[in-house]
Protein backbone atom coordinates (compact mmCIF):
# COMPACT_ATOMS: atom_id res chain seq x y z
CA UNK A 1 0.00 0.00 0.00
CA UNK A 2 2.82 2.40 0.82
CA UNK A 3 4.59 1.80 -2.51
CA UNK A 4 1.32 2.18 -4.43
CA UNK A 5 0.77 5.45 -2.59
CA UNK A 6 4.28 6.67 -3.36
CA UNK A 7 3.78 5.86 -7.05
CA UNK A 8 0.42 7.65 -7.00
CA UNK A 9 2.12 10.76 -5.61
CA UNK A 10 4.75 10.52 -8.33
CA UNK A 11 2.20 10.12 -11.13
CA UNK A 12 -0.31 12.70 -9.93
CA UNK A 13 1.99 15.34 -8.45
CA UNK A 14 5.69 14.93 -9.28
CA UNK A 15 4.99 14.24 -12.96
CA UNK A 16 2.65 17.26 -13.12
CA UNK A 17 4.68 20.32 -14.19
CA UNK A 18 2.19 22.59 -12.37
CA UNK A 19 2.74 20.84 -9.03
CA UNK A 20 5.44 22.04 -6.63
CA UNK A 21 6.20 18.39 -5.71
CA UNK A 22 9.52 17.28 -7.22
CA UNK A 23 10.06 13.97 -5.39
CA UNK A 24 7.88 11.14 -4.05
CA UNK A 25 9.37 9.29 -1.08
CA UNK A 26 8.30 6.53 1.29
CA UNK A 27 8.60 6.74 5.08
CA UNK A 28 9.41 10.43 5.33
CA UNK A 29 10.26 11.61 8.88
CA UNK A 30 8.30 14.69 9.97
CA UNK A 31 8.98 14.96 13.69
CA UNK A 32 11.28 13.33 16.21
CA UNK A 33 9.24 10.15 16.42
CA UNK A 34 6.73 10.53 13.58
CA UNK A 35 6.77 9.79 9.89
CA UNK A 36 4.52 9.84 6.87
CA UNK A 37 4.06 6.58 4.98
CA UNK A 38 4.72 8.53 1.77
CA UNK A 39 5.20 12.16 0.84
CA UNK A 40 5.51 14.43 -2.14
CA UNK A 41 8.28 16.90 -1.39
CA UNK A 42 8.97 20.33 -2.85
CA UNK A 43 12.35 21.54 -4.06
CA UNK A 44 13.02 22.92 -0.56
CA UNK A 45 12.01 19.63 1.13
CA UNK A 46 8.63 20.78 2.38
CA UNK A 47 5.75 18.29 2.34
CA UNK A 48 3.30 19.14 -0.44
CA UNK A 49 1.48 15.77 -0.31
CA UNK A 50 1.16 13.63 2.82
CA UNK A 51 -0.01 10.02 2.54
CA UNK A 52 -0.98 7.45 5.13
CA UNK A 53 -1.59 3.77 4.34
CA UNK A 54 -3.94 2.66 7.10
CA UNK A 55 -4.82 -0.89 8.02
CA UNK A 56 -7.86 -1.50 10.17
CA UNK A 57 -6.90 -3.16 13.43
CA UNK A 58 -7.81 -3.01 17.10
CA UNK A 59 -6.06 0.34 17.73
CA UNK A 60 -7.69 2.18 14.81
CA UNK A 61 -9.56 4.65 17.06
CA UNK A 62 -6.22 5.88 18.40
CA UNK A 63 -3.92 5.22 15.40
CA UNK A 64 -6.02 6.93 12.70
CA UNK A 65 -6.53 10.18 14.67
CA UNK A 66 -2.80 10.24 15.51
CA UNK A 67 -1.93 9.78 11.83
CA UNK A 68 -4.48 12.47 10.91
CA UNK A 69 -2.85 14.88 13.37
CA UNK A 70 0.61 14.10 11.97
CA UNK A 71 -0.55 14.81 8.42
CA UNK A 72 -2.43 17.95 9.45
CA UNK A 73 0.64 19.31 11.26
CA UNK A 74 2.67 19.09 8.03
CA UNK A 75 0.59 21.78 6.39
CA UNK A 76 0.50 19.75 3.17
CA UNK A 77 -1.80 20.82 0.34
CA UNK A 78 -3.03 17.21 0.06
CA UNK A 79 -3.52 14.62 2.81
CA UNK A 80 -4.30 11.27 1.20
CA UNK A 81 -5.36 8.06 2.93
CA UNK A 82 -4.90 4.63 1.38
CA UNK A 83 -7.09 1.90 2.84
CA UNK A 84 -7.26 -1.81 2.11
CA UNK A 85 -10.91 -1.85 0.99
CA UNK A 86 -14.25 -0.04 1.19
CA UNK A 87 -14.98 -1.35 4.68
CA UNK A 88 -11.53 -0.18 5.77
CA UNK A 89 -12.26 3.29 4.43
CA UNK A 90 -15.48 3.48 6.40
CA UNK A 91 -13.71 2.19 9.54
CA UNK A 92 -11.01 4.87 9.22
CA UNK A 93 -13.64 7.55 8.67
CA UNK A 94 -15.57 6.32 11.72
CA UNK A 95 -12.36 6.41 13.81
CA UNK A 96 -11.73 9.99 12.67
CA UNK A 97 -15.34 10.94 13.40
CA UNK A 98 -15.47 9.22 16.82
CA UNK A 99 -11.88 8.84 18.09
CA UNK A 100 -10.95 7.15 21.37
CA UNK A 101 -9.67 10.50 22.66
CA UNK A 102 -10.03 14.12 21.68
CA UNK A 103 -12.39 15.88 19.32
CA UNK A 104 -13.66 14.46 16.03
CA UNK A 105 -11.17 15.02 13.20
CA UNK A 106 -13.87 14.90 10.52
CA UNK A 107 -17.56 15.64 10.78
CA UNK A 108 -18.85 13.45 7.97
CA UNK A 109 -19.58 9.76 7.69
CA UNK A 110 -21.00 7.97 4.66
CA UNK A 111 -23.22 4.95 4.06
CA UNK A 112 -21.90 2.59 1.40
CA UNK A 113 -20.04 5.23 -0.64
CA UNK A 114 -16.68 4.21 -2.14
CA UNK A 115 -13.86 6.01 -0.27
CA UNK A 116 -12.68 7.77 -3.44
CA UNK A 117 -16.06 9.57 -3.49
CA UNK A 118 -15.76 10.95 0.06
CA UNK A 119 -15.89 14.75 -0.05
CA UNK A 120 -13.73 15.72 2.89
CA UNK A 121 -11.32 18.60 2.64
CA UNK A 122 -9.54 19.18 5.90
CA UNK A 123 -5.86 19.47 6.83
CA UNK A 124 -5.50 15.78 7.72
CA UNK A 125 -7.73 14.28 5.01
CA UNK A 126 -8.35 15.55 1.50
CA UNK A 127 -8.81 12.20 -0.27
CA UNK A 128 -9.13 8.48 0.41
CA UNK A 129 -8.51 5.59 -1.98
CA UNK A 130 -8.58 1.83 -1.71
CA UNK A 131 -5.53 -0.24 -2.62
CA UNK A 132 -7.58 -1.86 -5.40
CA UNK A 133 -8.51 1.52 -6.91
CA UNK A 134 -4.88 2.70 -6.79
CA UNK A 135 -3.65 -0.55 -8.33
CA UNK A 136 -6.14 -0.22 -11.22
CA UNK A 137 -4.92 3.32 -11.88
CA UNK A 138 -1.21 2.52 -11.50
CA UNK A 139 0.52 2.42 -14.85
CA UNK A 140 3.95 1.64 -13.40
CA UNK A 141 5.09 -1.76 -14.68
CA UNK A 142 5.84 -4.26 -11.98
CA UNK A 143 9.26 -5.80 -11.91
CA UNK A 144 7.85 -9.08 -13.20
CA UNK A 145 5.77 -7.29 -15.82
CA UNK A 146 8.77 -5.27 -17.02
CA UNK A 147 10.84 -8.45 -17.33
CA UNK A 148 8.05 -10.22 -19.19
CA UNK A 149 7.65 -7.31 -21.60
CA UNK A 150 11.38 -7.11 -22.31
CA UNK A 151 11.51 -10.84 -23.05
CA UNK A 152 8.88 -10.68 -25.80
Amino acid sequence: AVELGRRYIHTEFVADPDSPAVEAVAYHPVAETKRLDAAGLTESGEVHVALEAERTNNDLKTAAPADFDTMAACGAAEAIWVVMDRDGGHAVLEALNDPAEGPPRVEKTYGNTPPRQFTIDTAGCTAMYTVTWLAKHDDTPTRLGATDTAAH
